[in-house]
């Protein structure tokens, strides 16, 4: 990873525009500062506006602070690509095309689905295009790793429980948040047989997932 670069500029609105573009963020500075320069750098997109004399500390905090909020704002727009790309499940033939017809048809309905097969299979691509078919499809699609559950708490870890009044939230039912809308959830399990990883995924276009695993005999 390269070390982020500082440019300083001169004040001169076409310079500004320019490294709007092609560099974030942005501070500007300047001797003379008043509230409607402050107010018209952080409305062209300025991250903050300084005054001189300057700190050295406060500008080492400052961009420090500006560097640390871009990389956020950048990881976070690639997790929001990354997560509105949906495959489509290919193939041509009979078989694909009506597993295709089925996920739309079910992603009308409000029900829990069960997506079974062997690994590489496709499973966690039918989840997600079922998910994307869905009513939910601008809702997270959750998908949680459990390969570490213990087989005894599997249930509860899950789905969740209530023991003398104490409520544990599993991961297909977070804890209400008075702030946020309801999520979206999809369940996804894993089972393996006595001599593999051979491995099925269920899931449901309420869309969180979760991996569980079991052995059978």
């Amino acid at each position: 990873m390269t070390a982020p670069y500082v440019l300083v500029v001169d004040d001169e609105p076409d310079i500004r525009q320019l490294v709007k573009e092609i560099l974030c963020p942005v501070i500007m500075m300047s001797g003379h500062g008043t509230v409607e320069t402050a107010v018209e750098a952080t409305r062209l997109g300025a991250y903050d506006f300084l005054e001189k004399p300057l700190s050295l500390a406060k500008l080492l905090l400052t961009v420090e602070r500006a560097l640390e909020a871009d990389r956020l704002a950048r990881e976070n727009l690639g997790l929001r690509r990354r997560s509105q790309a949906v495959i489509e499940p290919v193939g041509r033939s009979a078989v694909m095309q009506r597993l295709r017809e089925q996920v739309k048809r079910l992603a009308q309905h409000d029900t829990w689905v069960l997506i079974s097969g062997e690994p590489g299979s496709g499973r966690e691509t039918f989840a997600r295009y079922l998910h994307a078919q869905s009513v939910r499809r601008d809702r997270p699609f959750v998908e949680v790793a459990v390969n570490t559950i213990a087989p005894g708490n599997a249930a509860r870890d899950l789905f969740g429980s209530e023991t003398d009044g104490h409520i544990h939230y599993g991961a297909s039912s977070p804890p209400p948040r008075a702030s946020s809308p309801p999520r979206c959830r999809r369940v996804v399990s894993a089972r393996t047989c006595s001599t593999s990883s051979t491995s099925c995924r269920c899931a449901s276009h309420r869309c969180a997932s979760t991996t569980r695993t079991r052995r059978t005999s």
